[in-house]
């Protein structure tokens, strides 16, 4: 069977819009052995309701007890709880192709403590149409990805997978942090190689339709503190 792959997907009030379309991306993974948590922000729309739908035993919910602001508690509080090998992230406007954890898993098992995959950024207009795709990847230099900073990052959380010890190995997100998804990268490059899968496995919507992950905006935090 493999082993078992936890897929954390932070949420704020998209149970309506791309809530959805991310969830139905994991449930038709050709690698079955995964659990879904879906971290609710304390949304307002119906988002409970909706995840609470659905009947599949390996959809978890986990719903805030007031808005942080950030997905880092929910991240960090979930991968110590979880007793998966293998942790991977999925932003709610965003959605995993059919083989992304099948082959990201198949690149982890050579030896690689983290490893990422190519993307395509779809930019949508208020209308959910497709107005430019852009494919994002290339091969991992660590000293150029490090020396690049946040403001040059080509890897998105939803491009990645890591073994879960690792993860917790180097304390996880700082709380504060913004850039999460360079942080993560950033940090564990420093100790570990990273496996790149070259295949597109994940596709991320670019656009203004609604809010990001809080509606406050004083929580909205946006620094660049990983470590």
């Amino acid at each position: 069977m493999g082993a078992k792959i936890t897929v954390l997907l932070p949420t704020y009030n998209r149970a309506t819009t791309f809530l959805p379309d991310a969830i139905a991306s994991v449930l038709t993974q050709t690698y079955k052995n995964f659990e879904l948590i879906v971290g609710d922000n304390c949304s307002t729309d119906n988002t409970e309701e909706f995840v609470k739908s659905f009947k599949d035993k390996r959809i978890k919910y986990f719903k805030a007890k007031e808005n942080t602001g950030t997905p880092n508690t929910f991240i960090n509080k979930a991968s110590r709880t979880v007793k998966s090998k293998y942790i991977a992230f999925l932003d709610d406007d965003a959605r995993f192709f059919p083989k992304h954890l099948e082959m990201l898993i198949a690149k982890a098992e050579e030896g690689y403590r983290i490893c990422h995959c190519y993307a395509i950024n779809s930019y949508i207009d208020s209308h959910f149409n497709v107005s430019e795709q852009l494919i994002r990847g290339k091969d991992f230099d660590r000293s150029s990805f490090i020396a690049g900073g946040a403001y040059y990052n080509y890897i998105d959380q939803s491009d990645i997978l890591l073994d879960r010890k690792a993860f917790i190995e180097f304390g996880g997100i700082r709380e504060d942090a913004g850039y999460q998804d360079y942080a993560i990268v950033a940090k564990l490059c420093m100790k570990h190689d990273v496996g790149v899968v070259t295949e597109i496995l994940t596709e991320h919507l670019i656009h203004k339709i609604d809010s990001d992950y809080t509606a406050d905006p004083k929580n909205n935090i946006l620094r660049i503190n990983i470590f």
